[in-house]
């Protein structure tokens, strides 16, 4: 039996979890857009009280923060092209739009960024950080109270290092020793559970030259460490 190519499986993964993500997203505006309108017709414009304009100022307002968030810079969907792009503000509109589709409201973003650029695969980067933080929010711990997802970025000479700590219900030793085993998924016949997909993460990943590694226990978070090779501006990946 020929073994699998896994820079297609890699390529397939990838446009997999760019469509879940666009289908996430369509879904969520429309039911967003909905709520809204409910909101709007129940909120009466003769004679209007203050509260009721004020409904009306946070419904547009939130609209507008829902719109900026879906406006995805046209750079980003250029396929593994190395580019400067600003991480922080990625890592904050992506931690948004989870909170969005997990509809959690009390996990605290603590963000520690010292160079908010950097030159790396905006895409690929999108997708890492889509992975991490649904999986952060799929474990968090409801009987800890607020919820907790640190990120820090460090810059070094030759690579960057990305890490993603959370206070939630963490793993078992077994559950995190199966967790980046390809085809341990679920029996939805994708090749990747986007909710998860820490597998199919791992190979693109180590497909850019990078690793990842996690440590977790039972009760006590997650904490992924990903190390990113540097790259020039206009480098590309086979």
């Amino acid at each position: 039996m020929r073994s699998p190519d896994f820079r297609v499986l890699a390529y397939v993964a990838r446009l997999e979890m760019a469509l879940e993500r666009i289908r996430l997203q369509a879904s969520f505006v429309n039911d967003a857009a909905m709520d809204l309108a409910d909101r709007i017709k129940t909120t009466v414009i003769p004679g209007a009280t203050t509260e009721q304009l004020e409904e009306l100022r946070n419904c547009g307002l939130e609209m507008e923060r829902l719109l900026i968030d879906l406006q995805e810079p046209t750079q980003d969907q250029e396929a593994d092209v190395a580019i400067t792009f600003n991480v922080k503000s990625m890592v904050e509109s992506i931690f948004r739009w989870q909170l969005r589709l997990t509809g959690l409201k009390n996990v605290c973003l603590h963000l520690d960024v010292a160079e908010p650029d950097l030159i790396w695969f905006p895409s690929r980067m999108r997708h890492i950080l889509d992975c991490l933080f649904s999986n952060s929010l799929k474990y968090q711990d409801e009987l800890k109270g607020e919820g907790r997802v640190l990120v820090s970025i460090h810059q070094g000479p030759d690579k960057y290092e990305l890490r993603i700590s959370d206070n939630g219900i963490g793993l078992t030793r077994d559950a995190e020793l199966r967790m980046f085993q390809l085809f341990d998924r679920s029996d939805s016949g994708k090749l990747v559970d986007p909710v998860v997909g820490l597998a199919v993460l791992k190979l693109l990943i180590e497909q850019a030259g990078g690793d990842i590694s996690v440590q977790s226990s039972a009760g006590q978070g997650m904490s992924f460490v990903v190390s990113l090779p540097r790259y020039q501006e206009g480098d590309y990946i086979d």
